[in-house]
């Protein structure tokens, strides 16, 4: 359960993110269009993720507490990661926007979808 949160329900979302940032400063149609389809892949597989998580904890009511636990600890650890992001080149017109850049979007996505997604699974319990 612990990398099904951590990887695959938060890891992919902000893959997703990253994806998206990046699709959206490449200026070749061709980076472009294959960034937008990892950014929907991405996302794809976090929506997977949410509703197997969703399925494993009904089958299993008594683990919600450490999930919801692990959850937390988990956007604790990627908040702290991406506030550390390291200085780089900026490739924007390549598809690869500054770390800056990219660790802004997948912040805003841990703060908004994630968090949202994980607080609305874990009320419903």
């Amino acid at each position: 359960m612990v990398l099904l949160l951590d990887e695959a329900c938060i890891g992919e979302a902000l893959g997703a993110a990253e994806a998206t940032v990046c699709a959206e400063a490449a200026r070749d149609p061709a980076i472009r269009s294959g960034l937008e389809g990892v950014a929907r892949d991405e996302a794809e597989h976090a929506a997977l993720a949410w509703r197997s998580l969703r399925w494993l904890l009904s089958r299993h009511p008594d683990e919600a507490t450490f999930a919801e636990r692990r959850f937390d600890e988990a956007l604790m650890q990627h908040r702290v990661r991406l506030r550390t992001a390291s200085q780089d080149e900026d490739l924007s017109a390549w598809g690869c926007p500054s770390q800056t850049v990219r660790s802004a979007a997948q912040r805003d996505a841990l703060d908004t979808v994630v968090s949202d997604v994980g607080r609305r699974l874990f009320a419903s319990r």
